[in-house]
């Protein structure tokens, strides 16, 4: 057992879950997988539904379950059709925060997106974003603020031990995991056209 931070907790979970109940069964994996990309699905119609209307919600469905990288991640044992299930909750729960101004709401979205980022750290720095949205929508700014704080801190309650656990471990401050530059790196180095040539 070697110690590592190359990925965050939530997919090494969710596959451990499924190898205690069922054992070391790849299918039942892939299986799991579709059925959250099914339930992606759902999501994205609802989150459709609260902009626009049913019409155009039951389109973005349909355009969600024949989009052909969602259909095949659901067969590799990645992070992919987990973070996009968790993020796309994220995204509807903090949607109907905003929108019914509800703390609860804040909360639980702030949970979620703590969730999505131990599953993958690229949503480490979307809550100054997200604080800029609501600003923009909140007419009282320090309702707005108390609102983003409940998010903010919901979130930092739940990465928090992984980053206490990769300090006491590695002696460094990794919030999630490393290996960012490197993944910049490589989609970016032009010679090697987005191809992954030398990492393994």
């Amino acid at each position: 057992y070697i110690p590592t931070a190359r990925r965050g907790p939530a997919y090494p979970l969710f596959l451990a879950a499924l190898f205690s109940f069922f054992g070391l069964n790849y299918m039942v994996v892939q299986i799991a997988q579709a059925f959250l990309g099914a339930l992606t699905c759902l999501v994205i119609y609802y989150i459709a539904k609260e902009f626009f209307s049913r019409k155009i919600a039951i389109i973005s469905m349909f355009l969600s379950t024949i989009y052909l990288p969602f259909i095949e991640y659901t067969r590799h044992l990645l992070t992919e059709t987990l973070f996009t299930f968790l993020l796309s909750v994220t995204v509807l729960s903090l949607v109907i925060a905003v929108r019914r101004k509800l703390k609860k709401g804040y909360l639980i979205a702030g949970i979620l997106l703590g969730i999505s980022t131990l599953c993958r750290p690229t949503t480490l720095l979307l809550p100054f974003f997200i604080l800029i949205a609501i600003l923009l929508v909140y007419q009282n700014r320090k309702k707005a603020l108390v609102h983003f704080s409940i998010f903010l801190l919901a979130m930092i309650s739940v990465v928090s031990p992984w980053t206490m656990r990769n300090y006491f471990v590695f002696k460094r401050f990794i919030p999630v995991a490393f290996g960012g530059g490197l993944a910049l790196w490589l989609g970016s180095y032009l010679p090697w056209d987005g191809i992954n040539r030398g990492y393994k």
